[in-house]
């Protein structure tokens, strides 16, 4: 990183519910250390999600999302599931409201393996497809999904696999 540069601020969010309707309320706040446009590429992802939610060191599998605008600028950081050592379940509604609430137009979906093996399972598949597809019926555009396998990542986009 440049000297100079500026630091980043990525919230990240959660929804709770004010009355009867969803509202977004910030979690913390990241002080990520690079241009506005920089998490563009899966690898650059992937090191903003083992340097600032330390997926790689997580006991269990975590998924989060990080919405974008169409030029890449960051909206905002969820996360949208956690479950065991080998499994994660996550509520495509929950994950298309917070898109929805963000203003976010492009989505990234990030989960870890606890294996330290970054390739996706059929769940893993399965569950991509689906999210894909409830993306696709809001116009938001699911740019990718990355495993963190301790150090090591797969991304579906780097395999053709969105």
């Amino acid at each position: 990183i440049q000297k100079g540069a500026k630091k980043m601020k990525i919230k990240n969010y959660d929804v709770e519910m004010s009355g009867y309707r969803p509202k977004l309320v910030v979690k913390e706040t990241y002080d990520y250390e690079g241009k506005v446009a920089e998490l563009n590429q899966p690898e650059k992802i992937a090191r903003f999600c083992r340097n600032t939610l330390n997926l790689h060191k997580k006991l269990e599998e975590h998924m989060y999302m990080i919405g974008f605008t169409t030029k890449f600028n960051v909206v905002g950081v969820s996360e949208i599931g956690m479950g065991g050592r080998s499994y994660c379940h996550v509520d495509k509604k929950n994950i298309m409201t917070r898109l929805l609430l963000m203003g976010a137009t492009c989505v990234a979906l990030v989960h870890n393996h606890p294996s330290k093996n970054p390739n996706p399972s059929k769940d893993d598949l399965d569950t991509t497809a689906k999210i894909k597809k409830s993306c696709e019926s809001m116009d938001i555009h699911l740019i990718d999904h990355i495993i963190i396998g301790g150090f090591r990542y797969y991304s579906f986009s780097e395999h053709d696999k969105l």
